[in-house]
Formats: structure tokens, C-alpha cells, sequence
């Protein structure tokens, strides 16, 4: 096997890994906080991408917990701010990132995540310190990361277009019902008010 073809391969591997780590997409009930946890090493990097994609005003609150304290917290409204939180671990622990919808009386929120977390101990590497091909196989993975992200957030946008279109639609066909109705109890009235306008002049002739 050719070094062309161990790097197609491996280009190919990375891009299946990375495309089946889907953002993952929740409902959080009114009144209800949604946690997720996982144990973190001192060093380690992690990183969160979140999108309120339907429900209400597309907001939520973001927390960011490790045991009963809550080391970060943001009320996010989408559209308007930048869904995304990076940490580099200063103790180890467990941690948990926290959507919270406790502010809504009857809307559930759905929201999409992405949670990333770099191995411990890990150490950035210089060109120098890299071969050939680990250096391309370093652009191949950095470039999907970005493809991956560009993916994800051109998916919630859909989303949430389509969920306005379909609201959109819905509202005017109920109003075209509402609409039709009031014409036909309009003409059925009118049609009653003439009939006895009619009826009234016959009875005086007669």
C-alpha cells in the first residue's frame, strides 16, 4: 500500500469518526433542569457548543457544575449570543453542564449539544516535532473539526427556519379558516335578512 493511500485511508477513518459524533438533542421539560456529568482530569481542555433550536423565545439558561456548586452560569438566547463554553480543568472531578428551562410556565425547550474533551496530559506539538504525515493528518483533523462545527451550526439554523416557516404557515391557515368561516356566516346572514325582507313584503301584499 502506497503512503497516497494510507493517508486517503486514514483521512477517510477520521472523517467517519467525527461525523458520527453527532451533536446530541434533548427536550427540557417547563420547570425542569437537564444535567449531564462527567468525570474531568486537572490539565484536560473541554469544550461546549449548545443551540436552543425550538421552544418559546429560543432561550435557556447554561450552567456549568462540579459537585453542588455552580462554577459558570449564562442565560442564553439564541440568535443573540454565541452558544459555546471552553474550560481548562483545574481540579479533577466530576463535572456537569446543566440546561436550565425553570423560567418557562408551559414551553419545552429543545436544545442541541456538542461536548468535547481533550485527553489529559496532552501536549501541543510543533511542526518539527511531527512527520510528514502526522502533519497532514493533523490538517485533515483539524479541518473536519472545523467542517464538523460549520455542520452542526448550519443544521440548528435549518431547524429553527423551519420550525418559524411552519409556525408561520400554521397561523395563516388557521386565520384562512377563520376568515372563510366569518364570510360564510356573513353571506348565510345576509341571505337569512333578505329571505325575511322578502317574506315580509309578500305577507303585506297578500
Amino acid at each position: 500500500m502506497t503512503r497516497h493511500s494510507i493517508l486517503c485511508a486514514l483521512g477517510a477513518l477520521a472523517l467517519l469518526l467525527h461525523l458520527t459524533a453527532a451533536a446530541v438533542t434533548i427536550k427540557v421539560e417547563p420547570k425542569q433542569e437537564e444535567c449531564f456529568w462527567e468525570d474531568l482530569e486537572q490539565g484536560q481542555m473541554t469544550e461546549v457548543i449548545y443551540n436552543v433550536v425550538d421552544g418559546g423565545l429560543l432561550d435557556a439558561e447554561f450552567k456549568v457544575k462540579k459537585g453542588g456548586f455552580v462554577l459558570f452560569s449564562k442565560m442564553h438566547f439564541e440568535g443573540r449570543d454565541e452558544g459555546k463554553w471552553k474550560y481548562t480543568v483545574q481540579q479533577t472531578g466530576t463535572y456537569g453542564i446543566c440546561f436550565n428551562n425553570e423560567m418557562a410556565r408551559f414551553t419545552v425547550k429543545t436544545i442541541s449539544f456538542d461536548w468535547k474533551t481533550t485527553k489529559a496530559g496532552q501536549q501541543a506539538t510543533t511542526s518539527e516535532d511531527l512527520t510528514p504525515m502526522q502533519q497532514a493528518l493533523q490538517r485533515i483533523s483539524s479541518a473536519i473539526d472545523t467542517l464538523q462545527v460549520e455542520q452542526n451550526y448550519f443544521h440548528v439554523r435549518e431547524i429553527v427556519h423551519r420550525n418559524t416557516a411552519e409556525s408561520t404557515n400554521g397561523r395563516v391557515r388557521w386565520w384562512s379558516i377563520i376568515e372563510s368561516t366569518i364570510l360564510v356566516l356573513m353571506a348565510v346572514g345576509q341571505i337569512y335578512y333578505i329571505r325575511r325582507i322578502v317574506d315580509s313584503k309578500t305577507q303585506q301584499r297578500v
